[in-house]
């Protein structure tokens, strides 16, 4: 009896252990891609940087970002001043190395000639690198306006 309870609270202590963990790299790849985005709403450029990996890569409404510089060009392109953003996470599972975070984007930015609304589902990998969670690649899908009548093969219309 004595070592069925040892047993058993060995197997608690671990089953516990395991899972604080996995939570915590969950919240550290989540705050990565927080910190990105807080980074983006105040066009600050060089904070950017620091939420990615040096292997950063990406797409945005099918252009291919090479690296985070590439990124950063894309943004500068449209000319915009302010903006705010709004996330909401689906899904983010993460292991001791990587993560993958799904999330709905909503964004607005403005400029002196422009205003640009983006709403998008997007998807992240962040890694882990040297106990920091760096963002190495993200897609972007852009969600259709459903004011607005899409071209080509949509059912429907």
């Amino acid at each position: 009896m004595k070592n069925y309870l040892l047993v058993a609270s060995l197997m608690m202590v671990l089953f516990g252990c395991s899972v604080k963990p996995a939570e915590n790299n969950k919240a550290g790849a989540e705050a990565a891609i927080k910190g990105f985005n807080g980074a983006l709403e105040k066009f600050d450029y060089e904070q950017l940087k620091t939420f990615c990996a040096p292997d950063f890569s990406g797409c945005e409404d099918g252009i291919i970002l090479k690296n985070i510089d590439d990124f950063i060009a894309v943004v500068k392109s449209y000319e915009l001043s302010s903006g705010t953003i709004k996330m909401d996470f689906v899904k983010t599972d993460a292991t001791k190395e990587m993560a993958y975070s799904i999330l709905k984007f909503e964004g607005q930015f403005k400029g002196e000639k422009n205003v640009l609304i983006i709403k998008t589902f997007e998807n992240y990998i962040v890694k882990n690198v040297n106990g920091k969670w760096l963002i190495c690649f993200y897609h972007s899908s852009y969600l259709n306006d459903p004011q607005k009548p899409q071209s080509g093969n949509t059912p429907g219309l």
